[in-house]
């Protein structure tokens, strides 16, 4: 079987293996705005914004008790998991399901298990259209990702 590609700059609609069209959106509603900016974070950095809160605040604590190589290094690793975006792709495709809807979907709500049945349905979709749409949804992901990797090749060729 050929996996079908998506090309959100030209197509607003895909259809599932269930016959189900799903048509990008534009706006969310507030429900969906509050996962979205939960998603948001995650996708970034691999943690939820209370993980982010909880880390930068461990960093600042051990700075202040003079332990500010520990905390330099906790900062550090944070900003190296931009670069394990691709390792997040559960996040990726639901995500994803915050903009791509159904005609008969209650948009007024969002739904883990609805979420996932609808991820199914796109199972005949290649992967990297999914990961091109949550990355350019995600402001500044698609910068800092190339930026850490550039500056990681550049370590490597360096040493």
């Amino acid at each position: 079987m050929q996996l079908k590609t998506i090309d959100f700059q030209k197509e607003n609609s895909i259809t599932g293996v269930s016959g189900k069209v799903y048509t990008m959106t534009d706006s969310l509603n507030v429900v969906r705005y509050k996962e979205y900016v939960k998603f948001q974070n995650k996708l970034g950095y691999g943690l939820t914004f209370e993980q982010t809160l909880e880390t930068l605040n461990t960093a600042i604590a051990l700075a202040n008790k003079g332990k500010g190589v520990e905390g330099w290094t906790m900062i550090y690793n944070y900003t190296q998991k931009v670069k394990d975006f691709t390792e997040r792709a559960d996040d990726v495709f639901l995500f994803c399901t915050l903009f791509l809807v159904s005609d008969d979907e209650d948009l007024s709500v969002w739904d883990l298990a609805k979420a996932k049945i609808k991820i199914d349905d796109w199972r005949e979709y290649d992967v990297n259209s999914f990961f091109q749409l949550a990355a350019n949804s995600v402001s500044g992901l698609i910068e800092n990702y190339l930026s850490v990797s550039q500056n990681i090749s550049k370590k490597l060729k360096d040493k």
